[in-house]
């Protein structure tokens, strides 16, 4: 008896420890989210940091060879429409402006992300053929190639850009960053992106650029990322690197506490097919209920009265994601539903 309780004990434990993750529609941002990040480019701070191997059930463990020590950058995720320049991005249901105030558009849905283009000092750097960074679903071993095109105003002609990206999740296993903070089920992915510049017909630049991104479970931005560029320009013999780590902010990773838990939304079910049950947080206020498309359209406006929980109706809407904030005088809150 004992041999065999045993046995269930340790399949149970190589059970947990197999659990491969899997990136899903849940990764995608919403409108009101915030990335906040420490970057750092100092080479001597970076010569000894690479990004260990691949494979499964790795440890990488960085608590003693990063520290966000580089420049803050937050990027706010907003509704592309109250952004200047979105009528050149006329797809994009989602637009990111970061800290530098610089614009950038996306178009979001359950297969990923493609980067539309950016404004870039008064010029609209518009891709043809969209950059895809965000691949989905995917999990370990996973891999996809896409390509893009784009062109930006250089007088007094334009800069035409080619390029490829490709993406392959080449290991998952356990994160462990500085501050000995540590997240299990850990996916990584490796992007290789190789970039042509063209002028007047003739090419100006080659980039090649890589970088490993860390994503952790329940948490939509990489955990880390460690990357570098390389640039063979025609007017230089030399090649130019830079090394870069992205850092996450550690109020951006608290997905745990009991005030993430009291002030979060959960819908269940979720995806759904119909209604969906929305938990409400302790308040003697009624919550007004707005249902947003992935254009930012507003579908509906309801009522809540203080309860438990709110059955959302979505039966008549048409399949797709959609974005339900929740708030009243004390809180404010958005939450992502699938409806299928």
């Amino acid at each position: 008896m004992k041999t065999k309780l045993l046995f269930i004990i340790l399949l149970i434990s190589t059970i947990i420890k197999a659990q491969i993750p899997v990136l899903n529609s849940t990764m995608i941002p919403n409108i009101g989210d915030n990335y906040t990040y420490q970057i750092d480019t100092i080479p001597d701070h970076l010569q000894n940091v690479t990004a260990g191997n691949g494979g499964e059930n790795v440890t990488w463990d960085f608590s003693n060879s990063i520290a966000a020590s580089g420049d803050t950058i937050v990027t706010s995720y907003v509704n592309p429409l109250t952004v200047n320049f979105n009528i050149a991005f006329p797809t994009s249901n989602i637009a990111t402006i970061s800290s530098d105030g610089t614009p950038n558009f996306y178009q979001l849905d359950n297969n990923g992300a493609e980067n539309l283009g950016s404004v870039i000092g008064g010029y609209v750097f518009y891709f043809s053929n969209p950059l895809k960074l965000l691949f989905l679903p995917m999990t370990y071993l996973d891999n996809n190639t896409d390509s893009f095109a784009a062109n930006y105003p250089q007088a007094p002609g334009y800069l035409e850009r080619s390029g490829v990206i490709s993406a392959i999740s080449d290991g998952y296993g356990t994160l462990i960053m500085p501050g000995n903070n540590t997240y299990q089920n850990v996916l990584r992915i490796k992007y290789t992106l190789n970039i042509i510049d063209n002028y007047g017909g003739q090419n100006i630049d080659t980039l090649v650029e890589e970088y490993y991104d860390w994503y952790g479970s329940d948490i939509t931005f990489p955990i880390l990322q460690i990357g570098s560029r390389i640039t063979n320009s025609s007017s230089s013999t030399e090649n130019s690197t830079i090394k870069y780590i992205r850092i996450k902010t550690a109020q951006n990773l608290t997905t745990n506490t009991s005030n993430a838990k009291e002030n979060s939304l959960l819908a269940s079910p979720n995806p759904t097919n119909g209604i969906s049950y929305i938990n409400l947080p302790k308040s003697n206020e009624n919550f007004q209920v707005i249902v947003h498309d992935m254009l930012g359209k507003t579908i509906s406006k309801e009522i809540a009265t203080p309860s438990s929980s709110f059955p959302l109706n979505l039966e008549q809407l048409e399949n797709g994601i959609y974005f339900v904030n929740v708030s009243n005088s004390n809180f404010s809150s958005t939450i992502k539903i699938s409806k299928q």
